[in-house]
């Protein structure tokens, strides 16, 4: 690297060591990195150098320290072979080296270069922009990095990262040298990106991306717009935290598992704002993003588009019809209620706030009970049937015939609750036979003492001795279980006490209740007292309503105290309850007693009926199929079991007269056990049908008769139950 004095044609001595540091204010100031550098010499002018060094009798070194003039050899090198570019100009803008990159790219090569400003060699405006950043260099006497767009020697355009420093020679002369590397292709990409980034920032659909434990990385401003958010506010947010609640565990359970299967998933979805709290719907496309060298998943990305507005507008639409047919019976019973008396107003506005709060009760549960009837009792089904087909085959004096009857019992329970939570809210007959309530008390407690934590102390004060009701034991066992588990909830951080007590009360009119649908009587009253946060007013009024809950998401639906309610209200009595904050809660249930009578007892056993008629068993779950099939062959029955409708109906259409009796689901894929059946009452009118199902909203015993069918039944069925309507349908035509 030469460097000349531009006032003279004298050559600096190549072996003196001078100052040469970046911001060096003179020659007598100490570098700033505390050592010095020497100045090299390349190329003819090392050559001169070394015979310049030669005439003066100056020696190499023999210091151990490399020889100077191989070492200039290797520096130029160094700077020729290197992917930078690099210069060197005096104060006055004149060039004195360049490096073999920065002349081939440039200049060709041959470009005659030396002692010449970039007004010779660049086009005026570029020039002027060098001159400016070496003047700037030279001002703050320090390093001054820039971006800056330059022509190739073919006239093509190129991106440098240019660093430019200043220093000074070992006489003060000072210099600006520069290096720089080619960014052409990082600024090709970053206006690629940029393009793509302002289209996705400006879409009109929601578009994000987030880890595979679902935290957000991205989100566009459509997106945090439509959820009443920001993106600084979203990024390291959950997913799921956009979602609303009863959508999240169809994402958990359904949609990452398909995505991570197949790549994609598209469907509705349902966002919650997180500023309103506000629903919204939402059609949704979420797909993959992998490692493109590993196939490893990376990422979920996510497109959603806004269908809020048509959703409302159907809802509206429902409503305003909903609104104008009510609007016209409030109308007519104004005009014929307009002569009674004002406590006859105050009965009747009562009577339609119970009809509007059991409206709502009954919305809120059917949301529940549609979405798990149909499942829960197919599971039931098998565990009933196959748990009575084990007890058949043990002998009599087995140990295991006692746990399979628990067994047994246990599952009729969960198919007494899954009744309970279909006619829950409909007004439906609670007669039972009476039972006694402190057995059931002692029974949930012990349950509840092997559940709860030990930090709850639980106290029980059973004071009735004639304690029946009319329920059955899995009512009461709700009633108690709700209440109790709402009570270790709200003493689950301290801990606390939780009181139980059954007595009886006599209540005459007027009662204190405030309830007009309670009879003065004997009543039973049973008691539930905790000692832990309480409840604020606001709270109170509202905490017997469906879905109601102030707990976090994912610790409570807001169902059970809504659930104690409509039972209590089903079986003729009340439910109130007294709270203030931190000072615990006390739940009071009213039951009417009634007379002492035998409580309800298991059916003696009796033979089971059977037959050798030909059966076409069908349903879609194959755990049922072949609990039919086995079931039906031990009644002696001949039994034909598929689990595809469409091959069923194959099957019947190839030989009609070869069945005496088909046995049809209702809910499967394809053809529903309704249509089904109407298929092979067209092929054969007289064939005997029986219909099952564990739920069903579109289908009803008197939909099931209408269409042909002889019986229609709810599953779980135990094994006798099937046989008797099966026996009812061959021998009776249908069921009594």
């Amino acid at each position: 690297m030469k460097i000349y004095n531009t006032s003279s044609d004298e050559v600096s001595n190549p072996l003196k060591e001078c100052s040469m540091e970046r911001g060096d204010p003179g020659p007598k100031i100490p570098a700033r990195r505390g050592r010095r550098t020497n100045v090299f010499r390349t190329g003819a002018m090392a050559r001169k150098t070394r015979e310049h060094s030669a005439s003066r009798g100056i020696a190499p070194r023999e210091t151990g320290q490399p020889d100077v003039d191989g070492f200039q050899d290797l520096f130029q090198a160094f700077m020729d072979n290197g992917p930078a570019i690099a210069w060197l100009k005096d104060a006055d803008g004149r060039h004195v080296y360049l490096n073999r990159a920065l002349q081939q790219r440039f200049y060709d090569g041959s470009k005659d270069w030396w002692g010449k400003t970039d007004f010779d060699l660049w086009p005026p405006e570029m020039a002027a922009r060098f001159r400016e950043s070496d003047l700037a260099v030279l001002g703050a006497e320090r390093t001054i990095d820039v971006v800056e767009e330059t022509v190739n020697a073919d006239g093509t355009l190129s991106w440098w990262w240019n660093f430019r420093f200043p220093f000074r020679d070992s006489s003060g002369r000072r210099y600006v040298g520069g290096m720089g590397i080619e960014i052409s292709e990082r600024k090709r990409l970053e206006a690629e990106l940029s393009s793509l980034a302002a289209v996705v920032q400006h879409s009109s659909e929601f578009v994000s991306l987030a880890k595979l434990d679902t935290q957000i990385v991205y989100v566009n401003g459509t997106g945090a717009k439509m959820v009443g958010s920001s993106p600084e506010k979203m990024i390291g947010m959950s997913a799921l935290e956009v979602v609303d609640q009863p959508f999240r565990d169809r994402v958990l359970d359904e949609v990452i598992p398909v995505v991570l299967e197949k790549g994609s998933w598209e469907g509705e979805l349902e966002y919650r704002n997180l500023t309103t709290g506000e629903v919204i719907y939402a059609y949704a496309m979420i797909f993959l993003i992998r490692d493109p060298e590993t196939g490893a998943p990376l990422y979920f990305a996510n497109t959603s588009r806004d269908i809020t507005d048509r959703r409302r507008a159907e809802e509206a639409l429902l409503r305003a019809h909903d609104e104008l047919e009510e609007r016209v019976r409030a109308r007519t019973a104004e005009l014929e209620k307009a002569y009674l008396s004002l406590k006859s107003e105050t009965e009747e506005r009562r009577s339609l706030e119970e009809r509007l709060r059991q409206s709502q009760k009954m919305e809120a549960i059917g949301t529940l009970a549609g979405g798990i009837a149909h499942d829960f009792n197919n599971i039931l089904a098998g565990i009933i049937g196959f748990t009575e087909m084990v007890e058949e085959d043990l002998p009599e004096d087995s140990h295991l015939r006692e746990y399979v009857r628990r067994i047994h019992k246990a599952s009729l329970r969960g198919r007494d609750l899954v009744k309970r939570i279909l006619t829950f809210s409909r007004k439906a007959d609670h007669a039972g036979a009476p039972t006694s309530l402190s057995p059931v008390i002692n029974e949930t407690c012990n349950l509840l003492r092997a559940s709860l934590p030990a930090t709850i102390e639980i106290l029980v004060d059973l004071r009735s001795i004639e304690d029946r009701v009319r329920a059955s034991a899995v009512e009461l066992q709700q009633i108690l279980m709700n209440l109790a588990t709402n009570a270790a909830h709200a003493m689950k951080e301290r801990g606390g006490t939780l009181r139980i007590s059954l007595s009886e009360v006599d209540l005459a009119g007027p009662l204190p209740l405030g309830d007009p649908g309670m009879k003065p009587g004997r009543y039973l009253e049973l008691v539930v007292t905790d000692t832990g946060e309480g409840m604020a007013p606001d709270v109170l009024k509202r905490v017997f309503e469906p879905f109601f809950t102030t707990r976090r998401i994912g610790e409570g639906t807001g169902m059970g105290l809504a659930v104690v309610y409509g039972i209590v209200k089903g079986l003729g009595g009340a439910v109130t309850v007294e709270s203030e904050p931190r000072a615990g809660s006390t739940f009071h249930v009213f039951l009417p007693k009634t007379d002492a009578g035998p409580e309800s007892e298991v059916p003696v056993p009796h033979g089971i009926p059977g037959g050798t008629e030909r059966v076409l068993f069908v349903d879609d779950e194959d755990l049922l199929v072949e609990l039919g099939h086995d079931l039906l062959e031990s009644l002696g029955y001949r039994v034909t079991a598929v689990t595809d409708s469409a091959k069923a109906l194959r099957v019947f259409s190839s030989n009609p007269a070869s069945f005496d009796l088909v046995i049809t689901d209702q809910i499967m894929p394809g053809l529903t056990g309704i249509n089904l059946a109407k298929h092979f009452l067209g092929i054969r009118g007289d064939i005997p049908i029986i219909l099952c199902t564990g739920h069903s909203a579109t289908v009803s015993p008197e939909i099931a008769k209408e269409a042909g069918i002889r019986a229609f039944v709810m599953k779980p069925l135990s094994k006798e139950d099937l046989a008797e309507v099966i026996r009812a349908v061959l021998d009776f035509g249908t069921v009594q």
